[in-house]
């Protein structure tokens, strides 16, 4: 009986670690924004959006060339420098309260982000075994579940009880940890990029072409997802609850953490689209229950579900990604996933901060579930049969 290769090396726990520290100084600053530039910055639902959805929007700019750079350069020098660049930013916030200097500020930062997250997850596809996949990027995300329990509890509660300030220095010093830590991840070699691309022109350098209907249901996803991570706080303070909206956070974790030791195993046995389809219904319940359930119990019920669906997707999408890329298109394959995530995300916070001009943010919420349910029929009826076609031929083929 052969034995499974070993996923726990010291460069994969670096990873992990390094991965932990930049998700959590992230996540301190998801909750806090919208109700510090609302109420402390006095700007308008239609300007607040704009600003969030200018970090989410550089992103989603800088991910095609993100992958283009992770792929043609030696991948470590490129995570240094992407994590040295996101964490330079933090001391911005501290600085700056003019909102078009804030709204630059958003987007460099964006930028950094995106540049840093599709270096570190390439990073992690090079290192963990190639049969062992699915479950590498499960425990991988693992750590983004931990850091979106810690980040935006610690980052209310220093909002709540210190100052902004205490919240930006907070997450600038995870940052600069962040940065130091990678040093010492070891470095990977990647494949040398196929000349077939150059044939196919430049669009095969910068985005996947093959992942391109399973893009769509990702960012359908990720948009109704993106709607309730970033105006929960403002919505359970327009309905007077009582409770600290970083509970849906931490809550929301719980639920990452418990599907994330199997999500795996499934992915590795052959069950990524059955999880793929649980992950988008997981979410579109909790967008459904949060303003129809209104309460305490509501509140839990809907984060226990997005913690759910959250953790099934993620490893779910970006394994599908990886495996309709040929190896040297990991970097391509990874900043694909993002960008379909990041559109979502961007899409959420401009529409949500338009509609809540004239909606709840509860209806807004209602919107977001009816264009899930669309894309959960789109993914069974088109999606799931492409991809096992496409997976039959093997990466690189169309």
């Amino acid at each position: 009986m052969s034995t499974q290769p070993s996923i726990f090396s010291r460069g994969f726990l670096l990873l992990c670690l390094v991965n932990l520290l930049a998700f959590t100084a992230f996540f301190m600053l998801i909750p806090v924004l919208p109700v510090y530039l609302l109420h402390d910055l006095h700007a308008g639902r239609t300007a607040t959006g704009i600003l969030l959805a200018l970090y989410v929007l550089a992103a989603l700019l800088v991910r095609p060339l993100s992958g283009f750079i992770v792929d043609s350069f030696p991948r470590k020098p490129v995570f240094l420098a992407c994590t040295a660049l996101f964490a330079c930013v933090f001391p911005g916030y501290l600085c700056i309260t003019q909102l078009v200097l804030l709204g630059a500020l958003r987007t460099l930062h964006g930028m950094a982000f995106g540049l840093y997250n599709t270096s570190s997850s390439t990073l992690v596809v090079d290192i963990v075994p190639a049969e062992r996949l699915g479950t590498g990027i499960g425990i991988f995300s693992l750590t983004t579940a931990v850091s979106m329990a810690l980040g935006p509890m610690l980052g209310l509660l220093l909002y709540e009880n210190t100052s902004p300030d205490a919240v930006f220095q907070t997450a600038l010093g995870l940052a600069a940890a962040c940065a130091l830590l990678g040093l010492f991840v070891p470095a990977t070699h990647a494949p040398r990029i196929h000349t077939a691309d150059a044939r196919k022109g430049p669009a095969a350098r910068f985005f996947l072409p093959r992942a391109g209907r399973a893009a769509f249901s990702v960012a359908c996803a990720s948009f109704c997802y993106g709607l309730v991570l970033n105006y929960i706080s403002v919505f359970v303070r327009e309905q007077g609850l009582d409770i600290n909206a970083g509970w849906y956070f931490c809550v929301m974790a719980v639920g990452m953490v418990i599907t994330r030791m199997c999500t795996g195993r499934l992915i590795d046995g052959g069950k990524l689209l059955h999880v793929m389809t649980a992950g988008m219904t997981f979410i579109m319940l909790s967008s459904t229950i949060i303003p129809l359930w209104n309460g305490i119990a509501g509140f839990f019920v809907s984060a226990t579900l997005m913690g759910l669906g959250i953790g099934v997707i993620m490893p779910a999408a970006q394994t599908m990604f990886v495996h309709l890329a040929r190896p040297d298109q990991r970097g391509v394959a990874n900043s694909s996933f993002f960008i379909s995530w990041d559109a979502g995300i961007a899409a959420a916070l401009f529409a949500g901060g338009f509609a809540a001009e004239l909606l709840s943010f509860g209806t807004v919420f209602l919107c977001g579930s009816g264009v899930l349910l669309w894309a959960i029929a789109f993914f069974v009826r088109i999606v799931g049969p492409a991809y096992r076609k496409d997976a039959q031929h093997g990466p690189g083929n169309i």
